[in-house]
């Protein structure tokens, strides 16, 4: 009988996460850089799966919304644990934990990056789409090739950038009438593959 351990991560199992997470987005795993700040933040919950001992599997549950939806994301299997109903158990786990933790979640979306059958979509809303390309390139190599490239003439800036405060980026881009309306859509901003509701988006 396989017998797995739930448990909140914390930071002394980062490399453990790290080992069993090695080679996801050819390398380019965005999690190495995110998880302790995952682990601190408010209204996030990290899971790990772990079987003797040892971590193999990972799944974020972060509450937005006012406390209404709950994103799971950043779903990891061990390599050597695929195939064996890690996933599914962790994430019927972790909906049970949102459940008993923030009784006022109405809504739970997973997000996923990869390409997922008829039947399993058939089980899911989906809200969004997007690709992403990952690109490698030598940095010095890179801008002396773009500086090659002939662009059309722009306006001149006569001024640097301003730099927006947290109440002025909410002035600008939710109070005022019609941009939700006109360019995001269904009211959504995505952030990081994390749609949130215009309503309640927080900076």
């Amino acid at each position: 009988m396989v017998i797995w351990e739930f448990v909140l991560a914390t930071e002394k199992e980062f490399e453990e996460v790290i080992s069993m997470s090695h080679g996801i987005y050819a390398g380019l795993d965005y999690l190495p850089s995110r998880y302790h700040s995952w682990v601190n933040e408010k209204d996030r919950m990290v899971v790990l799966a772990k079987k003797e001992g040892d971590v193999i599997g990972l799944l974020s549950m972060f509450v937005v919304d006012g406390g209404e939806t709950a994103l799971l994301e950043g779903l990891r299997v061990a390599p050597w644990e695929r195939g064996r109903g890690v996933a599914g158990v962790l994430q019927r786990f972790c909906c049970q934990l949102v459940k008993h933790r923030y009784p006022s979640v109405k809504v739970m979306r997973l997000t996923r990056d990869d390409k997922l059958s008829q039947r399993s979509l058939n089980k899911y809303r989906v809200i969004d789409k997007q690709g992403i390309l990952l690109v490698r390139f030598n940095a010095p190599e890179f801008s002396s090739r773009l500086s090659s490239i002939p662009l059309p003439a722009g306006p001149s800036r006569s001024s640097p950038p301003t730099l927006l405060s947290p109440d002025e980026v909410h002035a600008v881009f939710l109070e005022r009438g019609g941009l939700l309306k006109d360019l995001l859509p269904n009211q959504t901003l995505i952030q990081d593959w994390q749609p949130f509701s215009g309503a309640s988006w927080e900076l």
